[in-house]
């Protein structure tokens, strides 16, 4: 009997043992899967608000291309603005050149005029003189109207 105690003995010390590793790696896969179940959890979350940051960050760009569209328009129309301005500036220019030209042809028309009265009332006599105004006046009344 002796024997069979020992071999028993020795059977429980062993299965003792083994039931010791067992309850280790037990605690040990234990552990992991509950590292490995936080770590899924953490990714989830992660990836919802991976998720949660494209779908805003999508949204921006979306505002943002829209502003931009926004602001090209307001460009384009800027800058069609700015030709008819440039258009207008140059025949403003042309019309003002133009006018400053016919006011030179009139002045010296005038200038002209005048001087011949002046001449025309020193050759006639001091007795014509007062006759003499008086067709001055009138011709230079009469080219003035014609301006």
């Amino acid at each position: 009997m002796s024997e069979l105690t020992f071999l028993m003995t020795t059977k429980e010390q062993s299965l003792s043992e083994k039931l010791a590793h067992l309850q280790e790696v037990k605690s040990s896969l234990e552990l992991e899967i509950a590292k490995l179940s936080a770590s899924l959890e953490k990714e989830g979350s992660d990836s919802h608000q991976a998720l949660e940051q494209k779908i805003e960050l999508e949204k921006r760009n979306l505002s943002i291309q829209q502003e931009l569209e926004k602001s090209q328009e307001r460009e384009n129309r800027l800058i069609s603005d700015s030709k008819e301005l440039l258009e207008k500036l140059v025949d403003s220019e042309k019309n003002s050149t133009s006018l400053e030209h016919q006011l030179k042809v009139l002045s010296a028309k005038y200038e002209q005029e005048v001087k011949a009265i002046h001449k025309e009332m020193e050759r006639r006599s001091p007795s014509s003189e007062k006759e003499d105004q008086v067709k001055g006046k009138t011709k230079i009344f009469s080219f003035v109207s014609l301006l």
